[in-house]
């Protein structure tokens, strides 16, 4: 029963990834942006919706350091073994995603700044969010 589970949740996981790039195509097309503008954002935000609630679910139970950890643990899954799987199926072209690559090799030296005795502030935070709204608004206005 429990293979049999696993292998369900695979399927509908393949099909939600499925619809969710032909959700993105049609985006594309509909409002006539970038590929790459619609991967930043929209689908950025919907495969790491799940790490929010988890950071926010340890945040208020005080255990800190997980909700860092998942956060910097997931960026460097995802750049690695996510992207390395992904070009191994099919190569992937990168040339138009440098900037955002260089905003995101960046980040850890912010959130260092912002965090000098090794805890981000509230103040901190905002900061954090506003960079964040920026970002998306440089990628949608290019």
């Amino acid at each position: 029963m429990a293979l049999l589970l696993v292998l369900v949740g695979l399927g509908v996981m393949l099909l939600g990834g499925n619809l969710a790039v032909a959700g993105a195509v049609r985006v594309v097309e509909a409002l006539g942006v970038a590929e790459g503008a619609v991967g930043l954002t929209l689908l950025a935000f919907a495969t790491t919706a799940e790490m929010f609630a988890l950071v926010l679910a340890a945040a208020r139970r005080e255990v800190t350091e997980i909700a860092v950890a998942g956060v910097v643990g997931s960026a460097i899954y995802n750049a690695t073994a996510t992207l390395g799987a992904a070009a191994l199926a099919r190569p992937l072209a990168v040339d138009g995603l440098l900037g955002p690559a260089l905003a995101a090799a960046l980040l850890p030296i912010a959130v260092l700044l912002l965090a000098p005795r090794g805890r981000l502030t509230r103040p901190a935070g905002v900061l954090l969010a506003a960079g964040y709204v920026g970002y998306v608004a440089l990628i949608l206005i290019r």
